[in-house]
């Protein structure tokens, strides 16, 4: 299984999990806030996929990031990199 999808809150400071969240509210996102807390680990082992099987990575959306790199280089992103968190689980 493999999942690409926002980042989760774990090592964010309050400020920025409070700005990943504002997506939630305003912008048609009503199930990331929940998502960035979720412990998806724990709902892979409870539908059967073993713990040392689950991989989670933060990939680079270069594609994204090429596009977006002026709107990075000036501020306007809030350090809001082009990246995915890809959450992969074998059995």
């Amino acid at each position: 299984m493999l999942h690409i999808e926002q980042r989760q809150h774990d090592g964010m400071e309050p400020f920025e999990q409070f700005y990943y969240d504002w997506d939630t509210l305003n912008n048609h996102e009503p199930f990331w806030g929940t998502l960035h807390d979720t412990d998806l680990g724990a709902i892979a082992a409870d539908v059967g996929f073993a713990a040392d099987g689950v991989v989670q990575q933060m990939a680079p959306n270069v594609v994204a990031a090429e596009l977006l790199q002026d709107q990075i280089d000036d501020g306007q992103d809030f350090k809001r990199t082009a990246v995915w968190l890809a959450f992969c689980a074998q059995k």
